[in-house]
Formats: structure tokens, sequence, C-alpha cells
């Protein structure tokens, strides 16, 4: 079976978007005050945006910055 180049690029933006929508949802736990779930979905998606994009990737970093943010909020608040 052939995998065109277009299906390998539309599955790339596939999996591009899973980590997104987690970020969204860990950004509004964060919002709600939820640290620690917050926290939680913020690892998954650096696991997930590591394994895609990379370390060194934007996006990657950003969520690295958010963890110190959000750790350091947890901190504050025990």
């Amino acid at each position: 079976m052939y995998i065109g180049k277009n299906h390998l690029n539309n599955n790339f933006i596939f999996l591009r978007c899973i980590p997104n929508a987690m970020y969204g949802m860990a950004i509004t736990l964060s919002h709600q005050g939820k640290y620690e779930k917050a926290l939680e979905k913020f690892q998954e998606v650096l696991e997930e945006r590591e394994r895609i994009l990379g370390d060194d990737h934007r996006d990657t970093v950003e969520t690295k910055r958010t963890i110190v943010e959000i750790t350091a909020k947890l901190l504050c608040n025990s």
C-alpha cells in the first residue's frame, strides 16, 4: 500500500492538533485555579510535543515555560 506525501502531512497536522487541544484544556484548568490538574495535563502535552515536534520546537519550549510557571504557583500556594 502506497502512502502518499499528502497523507503523511495530514497525519502530522492531526497529531499536532491533539497536543494543542490538550494545551487549551490545561490553560483552562489553570485559569480555574486547578493547578495540580493543569500541571498533569501540561506534562502530557510536553511528552507529546517532544515526541512529535522535538525538544527545540517553539511549542515544546512554551510548554516547558508554562510548566515552570504552574509549578511556581503550586509552590507559592502551599
